[in-house]
């Protein structure tokens, strides 16, 4: 929807992210982002995200999000599917552009899903929360962001991957979530108006004909865990954990002692405990953020060797953190915790169903065998 279109590309070193614009959009990348392979496509992907856009957000958009009262805060609960449903579009089209190979997706699919499954967060705030707050948290992250909230990119990002499995499921691969963009752009972006906060649901409901209210329920106005296992098989993928393995082939072990923090290093010598994790063995102990890390066990922690040492014990095991917490000193008892050494893999099933196949080959845009690793 365009006669015209730029790209304005920004290196610094500092930095990058990008911005779009009605009939452009500015990137920012640092200078080096073109090098090797795996930058490239990071790069590109950026590129993607902010092309997409100039469908959904600049054209497809909630009736909140334009035009825009600039004197005051505008809400809505679907930054979800402005930026999360524009993050999941993004890398398929470089798969479907063949920039990015089939495995390269899936495994970048493997690495998205490891991530989000370690965010304690996301069993306290749910996806409309996270967009409708982002005035007042997204912006400003704290010491406890991670336990309590998550990013509306990243879980939009993980819906929309669930809800295109839904639909080409209930359909038999004759609509997907391409669908539903389609649908949104005719019924509002080409006439210029915004659609209802419930106008993506019932875009989708009416590309999938029938209701979508529990998977809405549970995906984005809940905090249930997501449901990747279950999504995949719907192209005949099965999604599993395996263990870490070392450079040399060699395996990991698969659990690994955890105390459940991370650290910040201030000036020569000082670490201070930047984050607790919800649940974990220190957030049990009372160890806090703010907190300065001394030693373990009576030697001192090191930037580079506190984690390593906490490594070398065994799950369950006790330990003593000395700690200066406001000036005083801290010695505290804790249990460590433990907590998977795993990587996550995706492979087709044995026997895939014609449908099973005929969903993956569609929504990859490459034949089956290209999914044998």
């Amino acid at each position: 929807p365009y006669r015209h279109y730029t790209f304005f590309l920004h290196t610094n070193p500092a930095g990058g992210g990008g911005l779009e614009h009605l009939n452009s959009c500015d990137l920012m990348t640092a200078p080096d982002a073109f090098r090797p392979r795996e930058k490239e496509e990071r790069f590109l992907d950026l590129v993607a995200h902010e092309f997409f856009h100039l469908w959904n957000v600049k054209r497809i958009r909630p009736e909140s999000l334009g035009p825009f009262d600039y004197q005051r805060e505008n809400y809505t609960r679907l930054l979800w599917v402005m930026e999360g449903i524009t993050n999941y579009f993004s890398p398929l089209i470089l798969r479907r552009a063949n920039i990015v190979s089939t495995r390269g997706y899936l495994k970048r699919l493997t690495e998205r899903i490891l991530a989000w499954r370690e965010k304690p967060g996301r069993f306290v705030q749910s996806l409309e929360e996270s967009s409708f707050d982002s005035w007042i948290k997204f912006y400003q992250p704290g010491e406890n962001s991670t336990n309590a909230e998550v990013s509306y990119y990243e879980k939009g990002e993980l819906v929309g991957l669930l809800l295109d499995l839904e639909i080409r499921r209930r359909t038999a691969n004759r609509k997907s979530l391409d669908d539903v963009m389609r649908l949104l752009y005719r019924r509002y972006a080409a006439r210029g108006v915004g659609f209802p906060e419930d106008g993506f649901q019932a875009a989708a409901e009416k590309i999938c004909g029938g209701s979508l209210a529990t998977f809405f329920r549970t995906c984005v106005s809940g905090t249930a865990e997501l449901n990747f296992e279950r999504a995949l098989l719907a192209g005949g993928l099965r999604l599993f954990k395996k263990p870490k393995k070392e450079k040399d082939g060699k395996l990991l072990p698969r659990r690994l002692a955890h105390l459940g923090i991370k650290v910040e290093k201030q000036g020569d010598n000082r670490l201070l405990i930047a984050r607790v994790v919800r649940g974990t063995a220190a957030w049990q102990a009372g160890v806090n953020p703010g907190d300065e890390l001394l030693a373990i066990d009576g030697l001192k922690a090191g930037a580079e060797t506190w984690e390593k040492r906490i490594e070398e014990k065994s799950p369950g095991d006790r330990v003593e953190i000395a700690l200066f917490r406001r000036g005083l000193l801290q010695m505290v008892p804790v249990t460590l915790g433990a907590r998977e050494n795993i990587d996550y893999a995706i492979e087709p099933v044995a026997k895939p169903t014609p449908l099973q196949r005929k969903i993956a080959e569609s929504w990859l845009d490459d034949q089956w065998k290209a999914l044998t690793p």
